[in-house]
Order: structure tokens, then sequence, then C-alpha cells
């Protein structure tokens, strides 16, 4: 996974906060020359916490009968079914994962590309623009990581600048279809991208001027929702602000999860913007997350034997906990997890 990874086979609970440290910036100083050092101070690392926010079981259960029944298979069965369970729920994680990297990038105002529009459909001026926004930013430019949806990769793959092999300088994408670096850009792809579907809003106006860094405005006139997540903008203001609560048909107030960066008149339209299905891009450091397994109380559950499993690709460890039943055993293969973003504005999701 293309982010900060804490990762332990230390049970956690559900809620439970995780610390990491923040390194602060350093203050520059001018260098005179003295017979006694200068007086400086060292850093005050400060830290932020995690919540451990997901609790995830997947279980496996066979009968003495359908053991018996396969014989020599059972085994090769069982650790096909084990790997699949593992592969799920790191699915999980990946989803997550990319939907709060998303809406912390959203909610930060760090987007580029058009709803509704498929990325690089003639060229690399969406991840350009990516990096741009990131040195903007001030992020760190080195380890960058792009994590694409299947729509945007396909996309960029089908670009005759990739393909040529006298233009891209390698065969690697041709023969084998691996993007590779791009613009400094590690680039992924993941299916795990949710496409957000937009309010059914039209017609809705803003009812008496708002100021700049106003985060509640009034609207009247229009009909059809607002959904959370939706992407909006007033008058001839391109701008996008995105939506933080649902907004019934014939509401009277829309709340912004960042404040207006300048005023919006009386009467000024108000636009929701197409579905959108987002790719993100960050370097590593700015995303964290901390995965753990799952506790069992003093003195044991029900299980007679539990371990636990490291996935070697994924480097997640899973507990691995077996529960006896009537003619049965149910084998459980569970994980926790939490994300955090490190710093929104180093986080700018590319919409398609």
């Amino acid at each position: 996974m293309a982010v900060t990874r804490d990762s332990s086979a230390e049970a956690v609970a559900v809620g439970q906060k995780i610390e990491f440290p923040i390194v602060p910036t350093a203050s520059l100083r001018d260098v005179q020359p003295s017979a006694t050092l200068p007086s400086v101070s060292g850093d005050n690392v400060g830290k932020r916490t995690l919540e451990i926010t997901q609790s995830k079981a997947a279980d496996v259960i066979w009968t003495g009968n359908e053991q018996v029944g396969l014989g020599g298979m059972y085994n090769r069965i069982l650790e096909d079914q084990i790997t699949e369970r593992m592969r799920q729920l790191a699915n999980a994680v990946e989803e997550d994962l990319l939907s709060v990297a998303v809406a912390e990038g959203l909610n930060a105002g760090n987007s580029v590309g058009t709803s509704g529009t498929t990325p690089f459909a003639s060229g690399l001026t969406e991840l350009t623009a990516t990096l741009k926004k990131l040195q903007d930013n001030g992020a760190p430019t080195s380890d960058l990581q792009a994590v694409l949806n299947t729509a945007a990769s396909m996309s960029l793959r089908n670009l005759g600048q990739l393909q040529k092999i006298n233009e891209a300088g390698e065969t690697s994408l041709l023969r084998q279809g691996e993007i590779g670096n791009l613009m400094r850009f590690a680039v992924r792809e993941s299916s795990g991208f949710k496409t957000h579907v937009k309010g059914t809003g039209s017609g809705y106006l803003v009812n008496g001027a708002a100021s700049a860094g106003d985060t509640e405005i009034a609207i009247d006139t229009g009909e059809g929702t607002f959904v959370k997540g939706d992407l909006v903008t007033f008058g001839s203001d391109t701008t996008k602000y995105v939506v933080a609560e649902n907004v019934a048909s014939g509401g009277t107030k829309l709340k912004l999860v960042t404040p207006l960066q300048s005023a919006v008149s009386d009467n000024a339209a108000i636009t929701i913007g197409d579905n959108y299905l987002a790719s993100v891009a960050f370097p590593r450091s700015a995303i964290w997350l901390a995965t753990r397994t799952i506790p069992v109380p003093e003195g044991g559950d029900a299980g007679i034997a539990s371990r636990t499993i490291t996935d070697p690709v994924s480097g997640l460890s899973f507990g691995v906990t077996l529960y006896p039943g009537y003619k049965q055993n149910q084998l459980e293969i569970s994980l926790a997890w939490g994300v955090g973003v490190i710093k929104p504005s180093f986080v700018v999701p590319i919409l398609g």
C-alpha cells in the first residue's frame, strides 16, 4: 500500500487511539561568528492521533462430512479460502483508505480535473497539474504516489506517447502493462474507488449575499437534493466547494466543508457538479494507515487455537482463530484498522 503504514500484531479495540510523531519545520537563523555557541532550541516534536475505526472478520466453516468427502483436496481448498478472506479484508482496508483520502483532499480544496470527464484523454495534463498543486502547497516531491481508478488508468495506458517505445523509451507498458513512474509519481491503480452520485438539486439561488469565510449559505427557490460530497459552484466563480451535509428538497441552508474564498452575491445560481469517480495523489508521508489484530478478553474466549499471520505482499497482520462447534469448525480471519491524513493540503483528488 502506497501510504505510511504502522502494522503490528498488537491487539487494540475499536475507538482506541494510536499516536504518531509530527516533525515541525525549523526556523532559519543568520550565521554570526562567535566565540560561544549560539543559543538555539531543539525541535518540539508534535504528535497526532489516529483512531482505530474498523474491526472486520471473514469466516471459513467446515463440517466433518465436508472434510472427509474432499479427501486430499481439503488442505489445498482451505489454503485458498484463507487467502481469499485475507484478500477481501485487504480490499476493505484499501477502499476505506481511498475514501478517506479523497474526502480529505476535496475538503482541503485541492482537486484537479473535471467531474464526469475521465482524465488523461489526450495527455498527462492532469498529472502535471497535480504536481504543480502539490508544489504550490509546499508538499515534499519525493516518494510521490498517484493511485488511479481503473477508468483513469485505462485512459492513461491508451496514450500513444506511452505505448510507443520510441517515445516512451521503454517497453514495460506495451509488454507488461506496467505504467511505472510518471512526472515524479509512482503510478498505481485500484478498483477500490467509489463513484459519487450527485444530488438532484436544480434552480437553487443564494438567498442574500454571503461573505468570504462563510460556511453556511442561505438558499431558496430550488428543488431537489444536495448530497454530502457534492461539488458546488456559485455564479460565474469556478471555485469548487464540497457540501458538508445532505439537504432535502426545498432546503433553505447549504453547509460547506471549507469557507467561501470570496463573496457571493444575492441570487447567484448554485450549480452541482457531475457525478465523479476520483483518483488521488499524495506524498507517502501525508497518509497513515494503522492496522492491528482484534483483542480477546482476559482469560480467552471460545477459540481453542489462535495465531497471527502476516501477509508478505501487503504487510498486514491478520488474526486467525479456530472456534469449534458441533461436528463443525469455524475459522475466523480478522483485522482492525484506522486511517489518518496528516496533511490534507498534500492530498490531491484527480476528478473523473
